[in-house]
């Protein structure tokens, strides 16, 4: 894959090897999931919002994806591990756009009970 451009709001942001960056900053790769239920085994489950610093080690309730490069970074029934927080900080400092999670803020993420 090749170097894109995304967008004007992310001008000097862009999207090479899987890595997303915004001028010399760069962001961790997007972390590989863990899969502990099925996306509809975890839809069936109870949920409820945890503040994101007491998620390690839950399951994921919500889908969320960063843009760029719009590849869902947890997925419903995906373990929440270090990796994934991290790469959750890194995108809250750099302010990307998300699709998904019910907090966009990610001060919460809502996690199976």
């Amino acid at each position: 894959m090749g170097t894109a451009t995304i967008g004007s709001r992310y001008q000097g942001t862009s999207l090479e090897g899987g890595v997303a960056y915004e001028s010399t900053r760069k962001v961790t790769r997007i972390p590989e999931p863990k899969v502990d239920l099925s996306p509809r085994e975890a839809w069936l489950r109870g949920r409820k919002k945890m503040a994101i610093e007491k998620c390690l080690g839950m399951i994921s309730a919500e889908t969320i994806a960063v843009y760029p490069p719009g590849i869902p970074v947890l997925c419903p029934g995906e373990r929440i591990t270090v990796s994934v927080l991290e790469y959750l900080r890194e995108v809250r400092e750099h302010s990307f756009h998300l699709q998904g999670p019910s907090d966009t803020s990610l001060k919460t993420l809502t996690v199976i009970i």
